[in-house]
C-alpha cells in the first residue's frame, strides 16, 4: 500500500528551487526501512515529462535519486528516440521496474550527413521510415542503508551460473513452462547456492559442488534466504509456484 503524502516546504526549497520553471507534485509516498521513499512527478520545459526517485531519511535528508520515467517531445529530426517508464514499484519487499526503450531509424538513405539526425527532406515521424525498437528493464531495490541499488550489476556469479537471469530479470510463469521440474527445482535453489548455502540435500550438494563458482559457506538457511534480493525472493517464489503446478 502506498501512502500519499505532502512534501514539506523545507525540502522542496532545499532541494528543488534550482528550477527557474518546475512543477512538482508528489505522486506515491512510501516508508521503507528507516527511510522516507518519495515518487515525484516533475515538469521542467513543457517539453519533457519526468519521474524521479528520491529517498529521503525522516530528517529530510536526501540519500539517493534516479529518475524513473522520461517521456520528450520528438521534433523529427532525430534518427533516434529514447523513452524511460516506470513499470511497476511492487511492495513490500520493495522492488522497483524500470523500462528503457529505444527506437531508431533503419533507413539509411533517409540519414543526414550528421550523425543521428535525419536527412532534410525526411521525419522521424513519416510513416514509410522503417525504425528498430529496443526494449530492456532495468531492476532497483533498496539496500539495508537506504541505498539504491541496481540488481545484477552487484549480484556476484550470475553471469558465470546457468541461470543467473533469475537474479537479474523479474521471471514470468508463462517464462518457465518450457523448463522440466528437475531444472525448475535447480534453477530456484542456484540462487541459495550463489549465496553460500551448504544443502542438506545429497543430489543438490554434488550438483552444485562441481560448479566453479560455488562456494558453500553456511547451513543457515535462513540468514542465507534474508540475504537474497527482493528481485530474487519474487523470482523464487515464481518459480516454485510452476514448480508445484501452479
Amino acid at each position: 500500500m502506498w501512502y500519499p503524502g505532502p512534501i514539506s516546504g523545507d525540502i522542496a526549497e532545499q532541494y528543488f528551487s534550482q528550477y527557474s520553471y518546475y512543477q512538482l507534485s508528489l505522486k506515491e509516498r512510501l516508508p521503507v526501512n528507516s527511510v522516507d521513499l518519495f515518487l515525484l512527478v516533475s515538469m521542467s520545459d513543457g517539453v519533457c515529462y519526468r519521474e524521479g526517485l528520491f529517498v529521503f531519511t525522516p530528517e529530510g535528508e536526501m540519500l539517493e535519486t534516479i529518475e524513473v520515467a522520461q517521456i520528450c517531445d520528438h521534433d523529427g529530426s532525430s534518427a533516434s528516440y529514447k523513452q524511460k517508464e516506470l513499470v511497476n514499484v511492487y511492495t513490500p519487499d520493495f522492488l522497483i521496474v524500470v523500462k528503457d526503450q529505444v527506437e531508431k531509424v533503419t533507413d539509411g538513405e533517409k540519414l543526414g550527413q550528421k550523425e543521428g539526425q535525419m536527412a532534410p527532406e525526411w521525419s522521424f515521424h513519416d510513416d514509410d521510415v522503417s525504425k528498430q525498437k529496443e526494449v530492456s528493464f532495468s531492476y532497483y531495490g533498496l539496500d539495508e542503508f537506504g541505498r539504491l541499488v541496481q540488481f545484477c550489476e552487484q549480484t556476484r556469479s550470475s553471469s558465470a551460473r546457468q541461470y543467473g537471469f533469475v537474479s537479474c530479470e523479474l521471471l514470468q510463469p508463462d517464462q518457465l513452462y518450457r523448463y522440466s521440474p528437475r531444472e525448475l527445482r535447480l534453477m530456484r535453489n542456484e540462487v541459495f547456492a550463489a549465496r553460500g548455502y551448504i544443502f542438506k540435500s545429497p543430489d543438490l550438494r554434488a550438483y552444485f559442488g562441481k560448479k566453479n563458482w560455488y562456494k558453500g559457506q553456511s547451513i543457515d538457511l535462513k540468514s542465507i534466504s534474508a540475504s537474497l534480493t527482493s528481485l530474487e525472493r519474487r523470482n523464487v517464489a515464481t518459480i516454485l509456484s510452476v514448480e508445484q503446478g501452479g
